[in-house]
């Protein structure tokens, strides 16, 4: 009975650490109607989708390193449970459509891949709300008196300028959330490579750490040795060693972030404009971006070894020094790898933006700033102003953006500094000669990620035959 217990703990120990769960192994010892949905979606979510992405993305670099521009991209969307996961979404996307949010954002949010209707672009709601700090209309009565004495010529003439910004307002937003969507991909892979990166690089320390501590030799005696200040240089990662292996995670991500952004741009304005990723631009953008990047080791280096410094000198266990790592390296399995991803494709995505209208003949651009008002993500007044300025004054291609005092060429540009750049997802417009920048936006469908891999493996399968 012993044996028995033991060998159903390894199963389920094994079973955890592949993403899965047993009645997907046909181990229905626990199962029954209500759990089993439950299994199927943690196994897609856990399981599967990572695994075609890992999978693709492998194959996207080893295919790309040997032919170059070359796209493998595994549709897991195609699988049953996608599908019905995507019909127990209808309740929530019907929840959003009564707030207001636009049927289009609801597909591409809820991923359905419904065919577009011209009516999909706007937010409904019921007649009957409004604001909760707003007046209740009385209607033709006159509440009191003193209001009825009270003249009403200048909230005429500010109503319908209020409304109009109002109107501008939801555009705005609108047109910034369907940009956000269309690379979200990009930017949950790249923090999923972050988080990895730190993850490895957290063990490996720790690993080194235990070895100086006698780890390998514990049979020897149960106290582990002391550890001194001169065992800190061994204990760390070799600096140069750490910023090749992020180099070599990144520069993939880099190179599909800027070509999908150059893509978007060019396809915006109709342009037949050709851009790839050995593009000299690619490059040139690649060597801008990478030293701030880098400096990211050089900062992780530094402070674990001032963490393990201050341990030792309080003489603390072996045990409390790992716990030092461990509380470090916290935020970088979460908001600071998050934080990472988002300020890395945000800006690379921008930045092939820009390449990618100039190559489309664009003259004019305009700065369209994220709509967050409140929280972490809150926006920066700089960029507020500059969205205010420029939406309605666009600028020539070659000029550079003033935004908080400094000289942009566009959001997230690697000449900013920190402040202005770091978590930024504004977006850079063109102005075409047919419509005022917001009004041309509020039509545009922007390219996604999956429909401009999609396009790539096609382009790729069609230059084979």
């Amino acid at each position: 009975m012993q044996h028995l217990e033991l060998t159903k703990y390894s199963r389920e120990e094994l079973v955890a650490a592949f993403d899965t769960t047993l009645p997907m192994l046909g181990i229905l010892e626990y199962a029954n109607y209500a759990n089993m949905e439950a299994c199927q979606e943690l196994w897609y979510y856990n399981a599967l989708v990572p695994a075609c992405e890992l999978v693709g993305t492998e194959f996207t670099e080893s295919f790309g390193r040997r032919f170059g521009d070359c796209f493998v991209w595994i549709n897991h969307e195609a699988h049953p449970i996608a599908g019905k996961l995507k019909r127990s979404s209808i309740g929530a996307g019907k929840t959003m459509f009564d707030m207001g949010v636009p049927f289009e954002d609801i597909d591409k949010w809820m991923n359905w891949g419904l065919p577009e209707r011209p009516w999909h672009k706007i937010g409904w709601r019921p007649l009957g709300l409004v604001p909760a700090d707003s007046p209740i209309d009385l209607g033709p009565e006159i509440a009191d008196e003193q209001n009825a004495e009270q003249p009403a010529a200048a909230s005429q003439q500010s109503e319908p300028a209020s409304r109009a910004s109002a109107v501008e307002e939801v555009v705005k937003n609108a047109i910034w959330n369907r940009w956000k969507v269309s690379w979200a991909p990009l930017e949950r892979r790249f923090a999923g490579r972050m988080k990895r990166f730190f993850f490895e690089q957290r063990r490996g320390i720790l690993e080194r750490l235990d070895r100086a501590a006698g780890g390998e030799s514990k049979a020897q005696g149960p106290e582990p040795k002391a550890l001194s200040e001169a065992n800190i240089i061994s204990i760390l990662f070799d600096v140069l060693e750490e910023k090749g292996r992020l180099r070599a995670i990144v520069e993939p991500l880099y190179r599909q972030a800027i070509t999908f952004g150059a893509h978007q741009a060019i396809a915006e304005v109709s342009s037949p404009a050709p851009f790839t990723q050995t593009d000299p631009a690619v490059l040139r953008i690649m060597r801008r971006k990478w030293p701030k990047l880098a400096g990211v080791t050089d900062e992780i280096a530094a402070a674990v070894r001032d963490q393990l410094t201050e341990g030792i000198q309080a003489n603390e266990t072996i045990a409390e020094l790992a716990q030092r790592v461990r509380e470090y390296y916290k935020p970088f399995s979460g908001d600071r790898a998050m934080r990472i991803a988002r300020t890395e494709t945000a800006s690379c995505v921008s930045s092939g933006r820009f390449e990618g209208m100039k190559k489309a003949g664009v003259e004019r651009k305009s700065w369209l700033s994220r709509r967050i008002a409140t929280g972490p993500g809150r926006v920066r007044e700089a960029h507020l102003a500059a969205d205010r300025q420029y939406t309605a004054n666009p600028i020539p291609i070659t000029d550079a953006f003033i935004v908080g005092g400094e000289r942009l060429m566009h959001p997230g540009d690697p000449a900013g500094s920190a402040g202005n750049i770091i978590n930024c997802a504004c977006c850079l417009l063109a102005e075409t000669s047919e419509r005022a920048v917001v009004e041309y936006y509020a039509a545009v469908k922007f390219l996604t990620v999956e429909e401009w891999m999609k396009k790539e493996l096609e382009a790729s399968h069609a230059g084979n035959r």
